[in-house]
């Protein structure tokens, strides 16, 4: 092959790429179990209405029940995560659903995310009694305003304790998730059509043991899927490179001697 085929080879492949749909990237996987904040503790959990969250209870129990609402938190590590050159394209949040339940007939739960200011050793933190716990109650608060994430509705009387609730995470995650790299990121979690006692998902999902029971842990099944594209402009100065390279290739060459026919 020809430097000059070459070149043109390698753009057409550079071209191929920029124009590929983000599903044909290939994804990096985090989990809640990467660089535990606290000792045998994966980073997620949950913070009741009243500012209450327990040290080392890896249970991410969302919803409401007895005299408390629930909302959830996932933490990922992406100091591994270089996108030099690189841009997020799409991404999803994949949490085990555990068990749920609801004493409201054909109630659905609207289970939103959205974006975390809190930071990640504040969020693992203790926040006990007596309560309300001030700073616990800003931490609840948190983590279900501001910036939507993505949502999906959850239907308690439909599914597996094995199943993977999926999250498509939108725009604004994306962007946030881009800026994040290198740190630590967090997703927060709240039922946005909550009840007084409509249940709860994700009960039994881990957490400290009762004295009489071992804890539970399912170390890595809450994952952030990460799909990455190169930057359009990347694949810009990288195809105008390979077109001069063509051009050089063929000046190199010379012009083709016309063939002399054989009598």
């Amino acid at each position: 092959m020809t430097a000059a085929a070459l070149a043109c080879s390698v753009l057409a492949s550079a071209i191929a790429l920029a124009t590929a749909s983000p599903a044909g990237a290939v994804p990096v996987v985090f989990t809640t179990s990467d660089t535990e904040l606290v000792p045998d503790t994966d980073n997620q959990g949950w913070y009741t209405g009243r500012g209450e969250h327990a040290l080392q209870n890896d249970n991410y129990l969302i919803g409401h029940n007895g005299a408390d609402a629930f909302r959830n938190f996932f933490v990922f590590d992406l100091s591994t995560l270089d996108l030099t050159g690189l841009v997020v394209a799409s991404a999803r949040l994949e949490v085990q659903r555990y068990n749920a339940s609801t004493l409201i007939e054909g109630y659905v739960f609207e289970y939103g995310l959205f974006d975390v200011g809190t930071d990640a050793a504040t969020l693992m933190a203790d926040h006990p009694g007596p309560l309300p716990n001030a700073d616990g109650v800003d931490v609840y608060e948190d983590l279900g305003s501001g910036a939507s994430y993505g949502s999906l509705a959850v239907d308690p009387l439909a599914g597996d304790a094995d199943d993977l609730l999926q999250f498509d995470l939108s725009a604004a995650a994306l962007a946030d998730l881009g800026a994040a790299a290198g740190g630590f990121f967090a997703i927060g979690g709240a039922i946005t059509n909550l009840q007084f006692n409509a249940g709860t998902i994700h009960a039994g999902s881990g957490g400290i043991g009762d004295g009489m029971q071992p804890p539970v842990r399912d170390p890595g099944i809450q994952r952030l899927v990460i799909e990455v594209v190169p930057e359009p402009g990347t694949l810009l100065l990288v195809g105008g490179g390979l077109a001069l390279l063509s051009r050089r290739a063929s000046a190199s060459a010379g012009p083709r001697r016309p063939r002399r026919l054989s009598r």
